[in-house]
C-alpha cells in the first residue's frame, strides 16, 4: 500500500456544509477535548446548499404547540408517516436552533425588542431570512474551537469492521493524495441526491448515500426522493407558491382542479396537473399573480440580505432579460435523502451517524415527501441543524476512551483500486455520459413525479443503460475521477427510486401513481428498505414504528391502554355521527353582518324563534368576527348537557370519546370542585378552567377555557332565574373570545336544541361584554370559518352520543 497518509481522530464529520459544520460545532460544545475533522469535497465554508438557496429558516412561533405540528404535519403533508415524537422535538428546539446560529456568528435579523423578524407563512408557521454567508460563519465558529478541517478531499469509502464503522477514505481533487482515517465515530453530513439537473441544488450528489449503501448501512423512504418545482420556463428560476395561480392557454383557472385551499407548500399534484393540460393540448402554462407580488420580493423587502443580494440581483436580473412572460413549467430536482436513521440519526450501522440531507427523509421526520424542502419551507437549512444537535447529543457525550480502531489496509487498497480504475480507462467514455442518461430517466415529471408502470420501466431502461457504462466511464484527472464516483452515486439513487417506486403500490402524500392513485393503510402502511446485500440491491418492508404517536393512522386520536381497559373505550370505538353535508354549506362564505348578532346582544338568545342567522359566519362592523351553529339534540336534556362540562374534564379519555378525530385532551384545574358531589352539576364546572388539547380545523392546539356563570359574562339574572335550558359559556377580562352554548327545550317538546355562539374580538369586564381589539382592525376570518366546521362536525356527535354517556356515568359522578 504505497502513497496513502494515515491519520486518526475521535469523530470524523464528512461533509462541510450547515449540518457539518454545526454538529461539529456542537460536538465541541459537549466535549471541548473531542478531536473533531471535518472532511469536504469543496471548501467547508462555502459547500452544501446552504449558501446558495432561499436564505430562509422556519419558525414557530410560541403559541404553536410542538405536537399539535407534529398532528397537523401527519395529517396534511406528511401522510400518516410523519414520525411524529421526531417533528414534536423539532418544532420545540427552534428557538434553541435559532439560538444556537447566533452564537456561533449567524446574522439573524431581529425587531427592536430582540424577537426575531418573522414573515407568517400559514396558521402554524413562519419563516425567518438568513444571509448566504451562514456557513462561513460556522466556518470560522469551529476553527476557534478547535475543529480541524481537510477541505477539497472526496469520500472514497468508508472503513469498517464486521458491522461497525471505523473511519474513511478520502482522496484529494488536488493532487490524488490518499488518506486513511481511523475514527470513533462518523458522520455523514453529505448532502442529498439532486442529479445535477438544477443549478441551485447541483451539489447534492449523493456521495454519502453511496458510501452508506455499499458499507451495509439501511436505506429507507427511497422512493420519496422526487422533488420537483415550478420554475419559469426560459430562466428556470424557481416560483416558490407558484402553484397558487396557474392558468392555461385557455385562460382556465387550473389551480382549482386541485387546489380547494392554499396549501403549505407546493405538491405533486401540481405536477401533475401540468402535465394532464400539456397532454390534453392545453399548453403553455402560465402564472397570473394579480394583485399580489410575484417571486420572493416579499422576502426581500422583509431584510435587505447584503451578502446574497448581489448574487441574486446577478441572477434576477439575467433571468429578467430572457423571461418575456410568466411562462412555467415543473423542474426536477430530486432530494433524494434516504439514509435510514434513528432519533439521534445513528444508522443502522455501528459507529456512523448521517445528518441532514443525507437523511432527512430517511429518519421519518418528513413523512411522505421528499425532504428538504419536505413541504415545509425553511425546514431543509434548520432540519440540518436540528439533526446536527440530535446528532450531537449523543456523539457528543459518548465515552470516546477505547483504542483507536484499527486501519484495515485491504480496505484502503480496495479503496485505492477503486479510484484508480476510471484514471486507467481513460476519458474515452466519460461520467457526463452515464449522467445524461440517470438525467432522462429522472427529469421527465411523468416518469419520476406522476409515475405508472409503463413510464417507470421506460425510465429504468435509461437507469440499466446507464449502469452498464459504469464499468466503462473513466477520467484523466481527479476531478474526472470525482465525477465517476458521482455517476455511481445517481445510477445507484436513480435505481434505488424507481425499484422501490415500482414496489410501493399507492399514491401517498408527494408520492403519486396514475395507476394506483388511493393511499392503501391497509396493505401499505409500511416503510420500503433497501439494502445492500453482498452485493446485490434487497428491498423489503417493514412496519411503520408508531411508538409515541397521539395521532393514528386510521385518524384518530390515539387513547392510552388504560382507556382501552375500561369503560369509556366502547364509546371511542363507536363511528362518529356525521352531520348532513348540506350543512357544511355555511362554512363556504361569510353571512352578511347586518344579519348577525353582536355579543352586546346575547340576551336576544331568550326570546322565542329564531334570529335571521343561526348558522354561519361573518366579520361584524366593529372588526369582531363571530360564528353561530345551531344543533338538534332530540334526546339530550340540560341536565345531561350540564353533567357532560361538569365531568369531561376530569379524567383522561372523555374528551376523546367526544370527537375521537380531533379531541386529545382536556384537563380541569379544579379536580376537588369538579367531584365535589355537595354542589350542583353546574357549580361543579362553573368558574373552573380546563387546558384543552384539540384541533379545530386548523391543526392542534392549545387553548384554555374559563367556564363561567352565565350572569357574569352579561345574561340578564331575571331571565335566568325562568329559563328551562342551560347556559356553557366562557369569557374573561384575558381572553377576546365569548363562548357560549345555550341550550333550550324544543318548541315541540322533542328533547332540546344547541345555540352556539363564538365572539371573537371581545373580552369580559365587570360582568359585560367590551370589545377588546383596536379600532380599524379586523380579526381574520380563517379560523372563525374553521371553528365553525369542527363546532358541526363535534355537537353532531355529542347529540348522538351523549345520552348513553350519561345513563352510564351520572349514578357513580352524583351519588354517594
Amino acid at each position: 500500500m504505497s502513497n496513502v497518509n494515515k491519520i486518526c481522530c475521535d469523530i470524523l464529520i464528512v461533509g462541510g456544509g450547515i449540518g457539518g459544520l454545526s454538529c461539529a460545532v456542537s460536538i465541541k460544545e459537549h466535549n471541548p477535548d473531542a478531536d473533531v475533522l471535518v472532511v469536504e469535497k469543496n471548501f467547508a465554508g462555502y459547500a452544501g446548499k446552504a449558501n446558495r438557496g432561499g436564505g430562509v429558516l422556519q419558525y414557530f412561533p410560541d403559541r404553536v404547540d410542538p405536537w399539535g405540528f407534529a398532528v397537523f404535519h401527519a395529517k396534511n403533508i406528511g401522510a400518516d408517516f410523519t414520525d411524529q415524537p421526531l417533528m414534536a422535538t423539532y418544532v420545540s428546539r427552534n428557538t434553541e436552533m435559532l439560538d444556537k446560529l447566533v452564537s456561533w456568528g449567524v446574522n439573524l435579523p431581529k425587531e427592536e425588542d430582540g424577537s426575531y423578524h418573522v414573515m407568517p407563512t400559514g396558521p402554524m408557521t413562519a419563516m425567518i431570512c438568513v444571509d448566504l454567508d451562514i456557513t462561513m460563519r460556522v466556518r470560522r465558529t469551529a476553527e476557534k474551537l478547535g475543529v480541524r478541517f481537510l477541505d477539497k478531499n472526496v469520500l472514497a469509502d468508508l472503513l469498517t469492521e464486521g458491522e461497525k464503522v471505523t473511519g474513511a477514505v478520502v482522496f484529494s481533487v488536488l493532487d490524488g493524495a490518499v488518506t486513511a482515517i481511523s475514527a470513533k465515530k462518523t458522520v455523514l453530513a453529505t448532502g442529498s441526491q439532486d442529479y445535477r439537473i438544477g443549478s441551485m441544488w447541483g451539489s447534492g450528489r449523493g456521495d454519502g448515500i453511496a458510501a452508506a449503501y455499499r458499507a451495509g448501512a439501511e436505506m429507507r423512504n427511497v422512493e420519496y426522493g422526487n422533488f420537483a418545482q415550478l420554475t419559469r420556463y426560459r430562466s428556470h428560476n424557481e416560483v416558490v407558491f407558484g402553484e397558487n395561480y396557474m392558468y392555461n392557454a385557455k385562460g382556465e383557472f387550473v389551480t382549482k382542479n386541485f387546489l380547494t385551499h392554499r396549501e403549505t407548500d407546493i405538491s405533486s399534484r401540481t405536477i401533475r396537473e401540468w402535465y394532464v393540460q400539456m397532454m390534453a393540448g392545453n399548453g403553455p402554462i402560465h402564472l397570473d399573480f394579480g394583485n399580489e407580488d410575484a417571486g420572493d420580493g416579499g422576502l426581500e423587502r422583509m431584510w435587505n440580505r447584503p451578502y446574497g443580494k448581489r448574487f441574486r440581483e446577478l441572477n434576477d436580473g439575467m433571468g429578467a432579460k430572457v423571461d418575456t412572460d410568466l411562462e412555467v413549467a415543473p423542474m426536477f430536482i430530486g432530494e433524494q435523502s434516504p439514509i435510514k436513521v434513528n432519533h439521534n440519526m445513528k444508522t443502522t450501522l455501528e459507529g456512523l451517524y448521517a445528518i441532514g440531507d443525507c437523511s432527512y427523509c430517511g429518519s421519518g421526520l418528513a413523512g411522505a415527501v421528499p425532504a428538504p424542502p419536505g413541504r415545509n419551507r425553511g425546514s431543509g437549512i434548520l432540519n440540518a441543524v436540528f439533526a446536527a444537535l440530535q446528532c450531537a447529543d449523543e456523539v457528543g457525550v459518548a465515552d470516546l476512551s477505547f483504542a483507536q480502531p484499527e486501519i484495515c489496509d485491504k480496505q484502503v487498497e480496495a479503496a485505492q483500486a477503486r479510484l484508480a480504475a476510471p484514471l486507467e480507462r481513460g476519458d474515452a467514455v466519460k461520467p457526463e455520459d452515464a449522467i445524461a442518461l440517470v438525467q432522462q430517466a429522472m427529469a421527465p415529471v411523468e416518469q419520476s413525479v406522476y409515475m405508472k408502470a409503463d413510464r417507470m420501466e421506460k425510465a429504468m431502461g435509461f437507469v440499466e443503460q446507464a449502469k452498464a457504462l459504469l464499468p466503462k466511464i473513466g477520467a484523466k484527472d481527479w476531478h474526472g475521477a470525482m465525477k465517476c464516483f458521482e455517476a455511481e452515486a445517481m445510477v445507484l439513487s436513480a435505481e434505488m427510486h424507481y425499484r422501490a417506486s415500482m414496489m410501493r403500490k399507492e399514491s401517498r402524500g408527494w408520492f403519486l401513481r396514475e395507476d394506483y392513485p388511493e393511499q392503501d393503510n391497509e396493505n401499505w402502511f409500511k416503510h420500503i428498505i433497501v439494502k445492500n446485500v453482498d452485493g446485490e440491491m434487497t428491498l423489503t418492508t417493514e412496519p411503520v414504528d408508531t411508538t409515541g404517536w397521539i395521532y393514528t393512522k386510521d385518524h384518530l386520536v390515539a387513547v392510552s391502554d388504560e382507556v382501552k381497559a375500561g369503560p369509556l373505550y366502547k364509546y371511542y370505538q363507536m363511528e362518529m355521527k356525521a352531520p348532513d353535508p348540506s350543512r357544511y354549506a355555511v362554512v363556504a362564505a361569510p353571512q352578511p353582518s347586518d344579519k348577525v348578532q353582536h355579543p352586546f346582544d346575547m340576551n336576544k338568545l331568550f326570546d322565542p324563534g329564531y334570529m335571521d342567522v343561526e348558522c354561519g359566519f361573518a366579520q361584524l362592523p366593529d372588526g369582531g368576527a363571530m360564528l353561530c351553529n345551531l344543533t338538534d339534540m332530540p334526546n339530550v336534556t340540560p341536565e345531561m348537557f350540564d353533567f357532560w362540562f361538569a365531568w369531561h374534564g376530569l379524567a383522561d379519555g372523555r374528551y376523546t370519546i367526544w370527537d375521537r378525530e380531533d379531541h386529545y385532551s382536556a384537563v380541569s384545574r379544579e379536580h376537588e370542585k369538579g367531584n365535589d358531589k355537595s354542589l350542583s352539576l353546574k357549580e361543579r364546572y362553573w368558574d373552573t378552567t380546563h387546558d384543552v388539547f384539540e384541533d379545530c380545523g386548523l391543526g392542534p392546539e392549545r387553548i384554555v377555557i374559563n367556564f363561567r356563570n352565565p350572569a357574569d359574562i352579561g345574561f340578564d339574572p331575571e331571565k335566568l332565574k325562568d329559563f328551562k335550558g342551560t347556559i356553557v359559556c366562557s369569557g374573561n377580562e384575558y381572553s377576546p373570545c365569548i363562548m357560549c352554548h345555550f341550550l333550550r327545550p324544543k318548541e315541540d317538546g322533542n328533547g332540546c336544541e344547541l345555540r352556539t355562539r363564538f365572539w371573537f374580538g371581545y373580552n369580559v369586564i365587570d360582568g359585560k361584554p367590551h370589545k377588546a381589539i383596536p379600532d380599524g382592525f379586523q380579526f381574520p376570518l380563517m379560523a372563525v370559518q374553521a371553528l365553525l366546521a369542527h363546532n358541526i362536525k363535534e355537537f353532531t356527535n355529542l347529540a348522538d352520543k351523549l345520552p348513553a354517556i350519561y345513563n352510564e356515568f351520572i349514578g357513580e359522578f352524583t351519588e354517594g
